[in-house]
């Protein structure tokens, strides 16, 4: 009996030893040499499989990395933490500011961004929030005070350029401009809005460029200045500018986008009060 016990004792023991044997220290990512994206350890023509360590933590498969990888920066805080699958990125990642405070998070999916995507200033307030398909943004994208967390502006993207519906917001809330785009270009109506959130201008794009009425208006509501556009460029012919009132201020003609010919201004009477001659933009005295 004894004998038999010592022989068992002795059996595992051997056991263990082997699987000592067997078990290997992680290996410092520093000492890993990188060829034809692949990582080996020095002087190995084998793609290194195991766990690795120092400022980056996590493992490698046949070369590559795969499942929870951590990096450290120098000073030891947390630098980002990634999950990959075969070498590329899949799955959450997290990047950190150099106060400990999270800065980034979102997923991939095959190496390419995905999903919702959020950024953070380093107050801990979020700073974006991006829609990405295929590692371009493709959806609702917002962007944020760093003070207080206030919506600056809001849009749409699709496959990586603006598209649909914009907006864009002063400090107290109020929206400051409503526009429109058609594959990363202005397209459609657009309003300007004063702090009051009365209508400041308004007007038409297409395809990028000011086509079409233009209106600016007073604060108080009053026309201020009315003129066509065509192809981004003021349409030749006559400009009207009113003073708040609603009363005729200055009239005169654009040509080629630049003033010419005669220019009038008018009292509170509606009296030519001076007139101003232009060619070609410049005023000849």
């Amino acid at each position: 009996m004894v004998v038999m016990k010592n022989i068992c004792a002795s059996l595992y023991v051997l056991i263990l030893l082997i699987s000592m044997a067997d078990a290997k220290e992680p290996t410092f990512f520093v000492d890993l040499i990188k060829r034809n994206n692949l990582f080996y350890e020095k002087f190995s023509n084998v793609p290194f499989s195991g766990q690795v360590k120092g400022r980056k933590n996590g493992r490698l498969v046949n070369g590559k990395i795969n499942g929870l990888w951590i990096a450290y920066l120098k000073n030891g805080d947390l630098s980002y933490k990634a999950n990959y699958k075969t070498g590329k990125l899949n799955g959450l990642w997290e990047f950190y500011h150099n106060n400990g405070r999270l800065s980034e998070e979102g997923s991939y999916e095959n190496g390419k961004k995905a999903g919702v995507w959020t950024t953070f200033f380093k107050n801990g307030h979020v700073s974006y929030k991006a829609s990405y398909k295929g590692d371009k943004e493709d959806g609702p994208f917002n962007s944020y005070s760093s003070e207080d967390g206030r919506l600056i502006w809001k849009g749409f993207y699709k496959n990586g350029k603006r598209d649909g519906p914009w907006e864009y917001y002063y400090q107290n809330g109020i929206v400051e401009l409503k526009d429109y785009y058609k594959q990363g270009e202005k397209h459609g109506s657009w309003k300007y809005f004063y702090p009051n959130g009365k209508l400041h201008s308004k007007g038409t794009y297409l395809n990028g460029r000011k086509e079409g009425l233009m209106e600016r208006f007073h604060k108080n509501g009053k026309l201020k200045s009315r003129g066509i556009f065509k192809k981004g460029r003021r349409e030749d012919g006559v400009w009207e500018m009113y003073n708040k009132n609603g009363k005729l201020e200055s009239k005169g003609f654009y040509k080629n986008d630049k003033k010419e010919g005669p220019w009038e201004t008018y009292d509170e009477y509606g009296e030519v009060e001076r007139q101003i001659n232009f060619i070609n933009g410049r005023e000849i005295k």
